[in-house]
């Protein structure tokens, strides 16, 4: 059994092209993809690769082998210098933590009420998503004064509205977790 690999140029262009939609959902990254491959400059690099791999005796589709291999490898695949999508190097460490201060946890009143969330929708059968979603709806006003104790914490240039985001999210989620896998009473 062979196993045929991509030219470095076809590889180095769909890890590049990876790393530019890593954060997109399925379905955008899917319309970015059919888009990306009818570009002037990467389309003949396609026809190029096809040509190369039917030559090597690749029977397969070469484009969804390129599909797959920039979906499921590439967008989570390290940086040429070795740090991953979230600048994290091979033992987990990032450059930037020392420059950069943890936003820290979450306050107990907020962490209540999220537990306080999840115990009330428990019996829905609703993704996380969508519950995190309506928590946040419905809990406006504490996230509100949640993330300003937090920009109270940490210097104004150094937090990142994005990271703040994740870290609810982040909490959420593990704590709706945690409450599914206790049976409901």
């Amino acid at each position: 059994m062979f196993r045929h690999f991509l030219s470095n140029e076809m590889a180095d262009e769909i890890h590049h092209f990876a790393k530019i939609h890593r954060y997109d959902d399925r379905i955008a990254f899917k319309e970015a993809w059919t888009e990306w491959t009818k570009a002037d400059d990467i389309e003949p690099l396609i026809n190029e690769e096809i040509k190369r791999m039917r030559n090597m005796g690749y029977t397969s589709d070469i484009v969804k082998k390129m599909f797959v291999s920039a979906r499921y490898y590439h967008r989570n695949a390290p940086d040429q210098d070795g740090h991953d999508q979230d600048g994290h190097d091979q033992d987990g460490h990032n450059e930037d933590e020392q420059n950069n201060p943890k936003i820290g946890g979450l306050s107990k009143e907020i962490l209540r009420k999220m537990d306080e969330h999840i115990s009330q929708t428990k019996t829905e059968k609703k993704p996380p998503q969508d519950q995190f979603n309506e928590f946040c709806i419905g809990h406006r006003d504490s996230i509100e004064k949640e993330i300003a104790r937090l920009k109270a914490k940490c210097p104004q240039d150094k937090l990142d509205p994005t990271e703040v985001l994740l870290k609810f999210k982040k909490s959420y989620k593990n704590r709706y977790y945690t409450a599914r896998k206790t049976p409901v009473p």
